[in-house]
């Protein structure tokens, strides 16, 4: 039997509410008793310490023995951002952004054409090593960069009217545009990659990791002198609100469980 205990619900010698033995009762020097602990009514991450009490015909009638449970943690997920591929990811493309638009701004818009047309090839050459490689959602990732990367220069091109630049420019460019397309499609890839083995699904990888590229570009066109707008503003805020929400999602759900399973705390056995 179960000796007593202050934190227990009251029981008879024959049952308690959470400890039970198999058999009960048995006659032999030598048995086998199996004993099952119910752990749904007992608290996450806590240890029970309790007294059993064995009675016997021998001259020292009851024999006591403890009984330590310790339950599993919290059951919620814990999902993290790999903060330092994601900084790094969001700083970088700021970066690149940042001297493309200084060196838009000197020779034209005909090097922006050029430079997002070359990175849209890189962004593909990217997807093609690391579906190789296995990295399927960073693979997609640099797909759909790439599709962007060509409609901003088809955009770019439409807008200006300008679709290219000659000679030496147009090396520069394309040349900027290929170690632009390298370096991001790799960070994407990384990233998304990361994200899925911390648990977030591949939708959301996808999402985050193009979102932080977006907003560390649409930061990196912002500081270029002349460059910021109320235009610039919008994208910025289009990037920004999105991805913080998709960012702080499992942060909240997790903050939701733990509320959740706290105020169910209070109706279960103590230790």
């Amino acid at each position: 039997m179960v000796a007593p205990h202050f934190s227990d619900p009251p029981h008879t010698p024959d049952s308690h509410t959470w400890i039970a033995f198999d058999p009960p009762q048995f006659v032999s020097d030598q048995a086998e008793c199996t004993i099952t602990v119910d752990t749904v009514q007992l608290m996450a991450d806590k240890t029970y310490v309790r007294k059993l009490l064995l009675h016997t015909n021998s001259a020292l009638e009851t024999h006591s023995l403890v009984l330590k449970v310790q339950t599993a943690p919290v059951p919620v997920p814990i999902v993290q951002l790999p903060y330092l591929f994601w900084g790094l990811l969001l700083t970088g493309s700021g970066a690149m952004a940042w001297v493309t638009a200084l060196a838009v701004a000197m020779a034209g818009a005909g090097l922006g054409v050029a430079v997002a047309a070359s990175a849209a090839v890189s962004f593909g050459a990217a997807a093609g090593a690391l579906a190789t490689a296995g990295a399927e959602v960073g693979a997609a990732t640099s797909v759909v960069a790439g599709l962007g990367a060509i409609s901003a220069a088809a955009m770019l091109a439409l807008v200006t009217g300008v679709s290219t630049v000659g000679g030496t420019l147009t090396a520069m460019g394309a040349g900027t545009g290929a170690v632009i397309g390298g370096l991001t499609g790799a960070g994407l890839g990384l990233v998304g990659e990361q994200l899925v083995e911390r648990g977030f699904s591949h939708a959301l990888a996808i999402s985050i990791a193009l979102l932080t590229a977006l907003l560390g570009i649409g930061l990196g066109i912002s500081l270029a002198p002349g460059y910021l707008s109320i235009q610039v503003g919008v994208a910025l805020l289009l990037t920004g609100l999105p991805l913080a929400a998709l960012v702080l999602q499992p942060l909240l759900r997790r903050t939701s469980l733990l509320v959740d399973h706290r105020r169910r705390e209070r109706h279960l056995i103590q230790p």
